[in-house]
Parts: C-alpha cells; sequence; structure tokens
C-alpha cells in the first residue's frame, strides 16, 4: 500500500471503495483540521504543502515554535511558568475591546488535550421603525475556555436586538496549544448572519 492510502487508513478513509458519509464526515474533520492551523505553510514551488511536525518530534521546545509565530491571539510564549496567548482587539461598531495575554496554564501541568479557548462577545444591532438593519454595537468580549466549544451563537432579531457570538481562538492538542487564527477580530452583522473576520 502506498504511504498516502496508509495515511487515509489512519483517518477512517478507504481509498479503495467509494466513500461512504462516515468516509466524507472523517475527510471534512481532517480538511477542517488543516484549514485551521495557523502553522500550516502552503508553498508555490512544487505545490508543497509543509505540515509543521508534532513538536516531540521535531524536537523543538514549545516556546522555540511559539516564536516563529506572531500576531494577535495568535502567539503562544511562555512566562514566568504559565503559557499565554498573546491578546488583542475585538471590534464591533465603534467599540473596542482590548483583551490582554490571555493564561493557557501553568508549563507542566497543561490543560487536557482538546480543552478549548473562546471569545464570547455581546452587542446589539440597530432596529429603526421595528426594522433590523446590518451592524454590531459591541458592548462586552471576555475569554471562556471548556472541553467543549460553545458554537451556538445568538442572532440579533428587530424584536431582541442583542446578539452574542462565540469566536475560537484554539485549543491543547498533543501537549500543544494551535492557534485557531491570527489576528485582530472584527465582528460584522447582516440580519440573519453574525459572524467575524481577522484582520
Amino acid at each position: 500500500m502506498s504511504g498516502f492510502g496508509s495515511d487515509l487508513h489512519r483517518f477512517g478513509l478507504n481509498p479503495d471503495e467509494p466513500p461512504d458519509q462516515r468516509q466524507w464526515e472523517n475527510l471534512c474533520r481532517v480538511i477542517r483540521a488543516l484549514a485551521n492551523n495557523p502553522m500550516l505553510n502552503i508553498g508555490t514551488e512544487n505545490s508543497e504543502i509543509v505540515i509543521p511536525q508534532p513538536l516531540a518530534a521535531s524536537g523543538r521546545s514549545p516556546a522555540t515554535a511559539a516564536a516563529e509565530v506572531t500576531g494577535p491571539f495568535c502567539r503562544v510564549f511562555q512566562s514566568e511558568g504559565v503559557w499565554y496567548l498573546t491578546g488583542g482587539t475585538v471590534t464591533g461598531g465603534d467599540t473596542n475591546v482590548e483583551i490582554d495575554d490571555i493564561d493557557l496554564g501553568d508549563v507542566g501541568d497543561e490543560p487536557a488535550n482538546g480543552t478549548w479557548f473562546w471569545i464570547e462577545a455581546n452587542g446589539d444591532a440597530p432596529v429603526e421603525d421595528e426594522v433590523l438593519l446590518p451592524g454590531f454595537d459591541l458592548s462586552t468580549a471576555t475569554v471562556g475556555s471548556g472541553a467543549v466549544f460553545p458554537g451556538t451563537n445568538t442572532l440579533p432579531t428587530a424584536a431582541a436586538a442583542s446578539g452574542e457570538i462565540h469566536i475560537s481562538l484554539g485549543s491543547w492538542s498533543g501537549g500543544v496549544f494551535i492557534p485557531s487564527a491570527c489576528g485582530n477580530i472584527q465582528i460584522t452583522h447582516c440580519p440573519g448572519t453574525l459572524s467575524h473576520v481577522r484582520l
């Protein structure tokens, strides 16, 4: 069996059979994990895709690997025996909320694999003449963590203009914190959609 076929089998995929629903879900899970990895380097020469090795296999310490990544809500670093994720700014409308560097756990006593960190942001959409309009005036943005990422958001409506969105900052995997993305966060709202972009 080729190396590629062997890799597919590791993810529950069988290259010798048409994919069933479970295999499609596994493939989508792998693609999402790759797309959300800020350390993924897709080169232009020879269509090279470089996926970073686990730190233990690469021989680099987490501190050394973290120094290679910069930017708000992106760089992981160690200070006085604690792991931190660099803070940044969350923006909604004319309001900016500054988030300090985020405590990810003590060095040597890191959270369990699968522990998520996120931003929970609350605010209001504008309503005029009982009509919901685009826009989002941010009121609060706080950091949360837990074993399950709270992916459910509350959409503003004309009757209840308050909204809430959860934005993933990343999670612990293999004893290493993997940021979801890099950059400051801007929250956007169009009626029926509450979303965010990284700047």
